[in-house]
């Protein structure tokens, strides 16, 4: 049972995601595309999201979650899903006979999923070109890839590297891990392997124009339409935010009387006039930083949030009298943005979107 009247919700902007789509697909040429919908497709709804990526066309898709990936094939999405290393090697044959294409970041996992299959085994292999974070160590990797592609019943599908960055020293650190990655790329042409997708640029990489000989690219920021304002980039200003906003309403009024500590323990206010919003903490609201107020909308009117709670906050509503229980409340949207909700936080939008992510119900619609 899903109860009828949420708390609070995302409303996710169709249009914009499918703008975004072509705007990548403009810059990518004659490159595949995979389109990252990990961590609830980025706290946008992932089995919508995949939806809508499988009738535009891209190519693959690619997440961290077993779950979701599964959620997404009861959706009916049929495009290749590719899971990033998310599971010991154990469970590796789980993803395989889900139908799931599993990533092989170490040649452990390659045995244990050679023995346990009994038919042609399509995986990918993940090398790590300076991340040191998953994936087998780029000095191995032409060794380790021959040992995986000579083990029936594997067949070396994909090759893949992360290279992500987020200002202008972190794009030339990419610009010399995608070197190595093309030299591994052309050294095992030479020996017979040439798997159907090669991939190592992401969103970031993609928008600062670095070239790369990888047949493939990994979108994931860019279709949603955030986190690449930085200077190491260009041309991120034609994509437009796929979440318009994240709204709640308004459950309890109250006329404060002088000394009140509202709010209290988790915020102080001297508010003649405050409401209740139903959301909190354990739905990933921010206390607010001491001395930076955060900003909501009620009735076109900016105020302030003043208090937050497990369950709960507390807004100002002294700049809106007319407040009235069951008006919405914009915690995103008329005004309030993403860039600015990172800033007041010290956090990224990315960190921003999976705070809300946690108890949330999607709404999607189309801007005109």
């Amino acid at each position: 049972m899903t109860f009828a009247h949420p708390s609070h919700w995302a409303e996710v902007d169709i249009a914009n995601l499918h703008h975004n789509y072509a705007v990548v697909r403009r810059r990518l040429r004659r490159k595949k595309l995979i389109g990252s919908v990990k961590a609830d497709a980025y706290g946008h709804g992932a089995v919508r999201i995949a939806q809508e990526l499988a009738a535009l066309g891209v190519d693959a898709l690619t997440t961290g979650s077993p779950d979701e990936a599964l959620a997404i094939r009861r959706g009916g999405v049929r495009v290749p899903i590719i899971m990033l290393g998310c599971c010991p090697p154990g469970e590796l044959p789980d993803l395989a006979r889900a139908g799931l294409l599993p990533t092989i970041t170490d040649l452990a996992g390659a045995r244990v999923l050679a023995g346990a299959m009994r038919y042609p085994t399509a995986v990918y292999v993940k090398v790590d070109c300076g991340l040191g974070r998953l994936g087998i160590p780029l000095a191995d990797a032409p060794a380790a890839i021959r040992a995986i592609a000579a083990q029936p019943p594997l067949v070396v599908a994909g090759i893949y590297t992360h290279l992500p960055f987020h200002d202008a020293a972190g794009r030339e650190w990419a610009r010399a891990g995608l070197a190595r990655f093309d030299h591994l790329l052309r050294a095992l042409a030479e020996e017979g392997v040439s798997p159907a997708i090669t991939q190592a640029r992401a969103s970031a990489g993609l928008f600062a124009d670095l070239e790369d000989a990888a047949n493939s690219v990994c979108a994931g920021h860019a279709l949603y339409g955030f986190g690449l304002t930085d200077a190491a980039v260009a041309g991120a200003d034609e994509l437009r935010p796929a979440l318009r906003a994240i709204t709640t309403r308004l459950i309890h009024l109250a006329d404060q009387t002088p000394g009140t500590r509202q709010g209290a323990p988790y915020g102080h206010s001297a508010a003649r006039r405050t409401g209740v919003i139903p959301i909190g903490t354990a739905d990933g609201l921010r206390r607010p930083p001491e001395g930076r107020p955060v900003p909501v909308v009620v009735r076109g009117h900016r105020v302030r949030l003043i208090g937050v709670s497990l369950e709960h906050a507390v807004v100002d509503l002294d700049e809106a009298p007319e407040a009235a229980v069951g008006d919405a409340v914009s915690l995103l949207g008329e005004g309030v943005t993403l860039a600015e909700l990172a800033a007041l936080n010290g956090v990224t939008e990315r960190e921003v979107l999976m705070q809300f992510a946690r108890r949330i119900t999607y709404r999607y619609g189309r801007s005109a």
